[in-house]
Protein backbone atom coordinates (compact mmCIF):
# COMPACT_ATOMS: atom_id res chain seq x y z
CA UNK A 1 0.00 0.00 0.00
CA UNK A 2 1.31 3.76 -0.73
CA UNK A 3 -0.61 7.00 0.37
CA UNK A 4 -0.26 10.15 -1.03
CA UNK A 5 -0.88 13.09 0.82
CA UNK A 6 -1.77 16.40 -0.61
CA UNK A 7 -2.50 19.51 1.31
CA UNK A 8 -5.03 21.88 -0.25
CA UNK A 9 -6.66 25.30 1.81
CA UNK A 10 -9.49 23.28 3.67
CA UNK A 11 -9.04 19.29 3.29
CA UNK A 12 -6.16 17.24 2.64
CA UNK A 13 -6.32 14.34 0.23
CA UNK A 14 -5.54 11.21 0.81
CA UNK A 15 -4.92 9.11 -2.31
CA UNK A 16 -4.33 5.43 -1.50
CA UNK A 17 -3.31 2.99 -3.78
CA UNK A 18 -3.27 -1.00 -3.35
CA UNK A 19 -4.92 -2.72 -0.50
CA UNK A 20 -6.15 -1.72 3.16
CA UNK A 21 -5.72 -4.21 5.22
CA UNK A 22 -4.86 -5.33 8.83
CA UNK A 23 -0.82 -5.88 7.68
CA UNK A 24 -0.87 -2.20 7.06
CA UNK A 25 -3.40 -0.21 8.92
CA UNK A 26 -0.81 1.38 10.81
CA UNK A 27 0.44 3.55 7.97
CA UNK A 28 -3.53 4.25 7.49
CA UNK A 29 -3.43 5.36 10.99
CA UNK A 30 -0.45 7.37 11.43
CA UNK A 31 -1.63 9.61 8.24
CA UNK A 32 -5.21 9.92 9.65
CA UNK A 33 -3.32 10.90 13.34
CA UNK A 34 -1.16 13.67 11.34
CA UNK A 35 -4.45 14.66 9.41
CA UNK A 36 -5.71 15.05 12.98
CA UNK A 37 -3.08 17.56 13.56
CA UNK A 38 -4.51 19.43 11.31
CA UNK A 39 -7.47 22.07 11.11
CA UNK A 40 -8.31 20.04 7.68
CA UNK A 41 -11.37 18.13 6.57
CA UNK A 42 -9.76 14.93 5.10
CA UNK A 43 -11.08 13.06 1.70
CA UNK A 44 -10.21 9.75 0.85
CA UNK A 45 -9.56 9.49 -2.61
CA UNK A 46 -10.09 5.72 -3.06
CA UNK A 47 -9.92 5.36 -6.82
CA UNK A 48 -6.92 2.87 -6.71
CA UNK A 49 -8.03 1.09 -3.44
CA UNK A 50 -8.48 -3.18 -4.39
CA UNK A 51 -9.49 -4.50 -1.23
CA UNK A 52 -10.84 -3.31 2.49
CA UNK A 53 -10.30 -5.43 5.60
CA UNK A 54 -12.84 -5.06 8.44
CA UNK A 55 -10.18 -3.97 10.02
CA UNK A 56 -9.57 -0.78 8.15
CA UNK A 57 -13.20 -0.09 8.06
CA UNK A 58 -12.94 -0.17 11.97
CA UNK A 59 -10.15 2.42 11.87
CA UNK A 60 -12.04 4.86 9.14
CA UNK A 61 -15.32 4.61 11.41
CA UNK A 62 -13.04 6.14 14.46
CA UNK A 63 -11.68 8.38 12.65
CA UNK A 64 -14.81 9.98 11.34
CA UNK A 65 -16.58 9.98 14.53
CA UNK A 66 -13.25 12.02 15.93
CA UNK A 67 -13.46 14.39 12.90
CA UNK A 68 -17.30 14.71 13.44
CA UNK A 69 -16.30 15.35 17.15
CA UNK A 70 -14.00 18.24 16.19
CA UNK A 71 -16.37 19.42 13.65
CA UNK A 72 -14.55 18.60 10.44
CA UNK A 73 -15.37 15.92 8.05
CA UNK A 74 -13.97 12.91 6.76
CA UNK A 75 -15.65 11.70 3.16
CA UNK A 76 -14.49 9.05 0.71
CA UNK A 77 -14.51 9.56 -2.93
CA UNK A 78 -13.71 7.73 -5.96
CA UNK A 79 -14.81 4.02 -4.80
CA UNK A 80 -14.81 1.02 -7.08
CA UNK A 81 -18.19 -0.96 -6.89
CA UNK A 82 -16.60 -3.90 -5.22
CA UNK A 83 -15.70 -1.45 -2.15
CA UNK A 84 -18.60 0.45 -2.43
CA UNK A 85 -20.92 -2.84 -1.85
CA UNK A 86 -18.47 -3.28 1.35
CA UNK A 87 -19.11 -0.06 2.62
CA UNK A 88 -23.26 -0.44 1.30
CA UNK A 89 -23.28 -4.02 3.62
CA UNK A 90 -21.89 -2.38 6.70
CA UNK A 91 -24.03 0.48 6.90
CA UNK A 92 -21.35 3.16 6.19
CA UNK A 93 -22.10 4.34 3.19
CA UNK A 94 -25.69 5.58 5.27
CA UNK A 95 -23.27 7.88 8.02
CA UNK A 96 -20.34 8.64 5.34
CA UNK A 97 -20.46 11.08 2.82
CA UNK A 98 -19.65 8.96 -0.59
CA UNK A 99 -18.62 10.90 -3.90
CA UNK A 100 -17.96 9.35 -7.38
CA UNK A 101 -15.15 12.07 -7.68
CA UNK A 102 -12.17 13.41 -6.19
CA UNK A 103 -13.87 16.32 -7.47
CA UNK A 104 -17.03 16.55 -6.13
CA UNK A 105 -15.66 15.81 -2.65
CA UNK A 106 -13.43 18.72 -2.82
CA UNK A 107 -16.64 20.99 -4.29
CA UNK A 108 -17.92 19.68 -1.19
CA UNK A 109 -15.83 20.72 1.68
CA UNK A 110 -14.78 23.81 -0.40
CA UNK A 111 -18.82 24.76 0.12
CA UNK A 112 -18.28 24.30 4.42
Amino acid sequence: MKIDRIDKDKCAILNIHGSLSVENITLFQEELNFCLTTDKHVLLDLGEVSFIDSSTLGVIVLFYSKMISEKRHLVIANVKPEIIQMLNLTGISKKMKIFNSINDAEDFVKKL
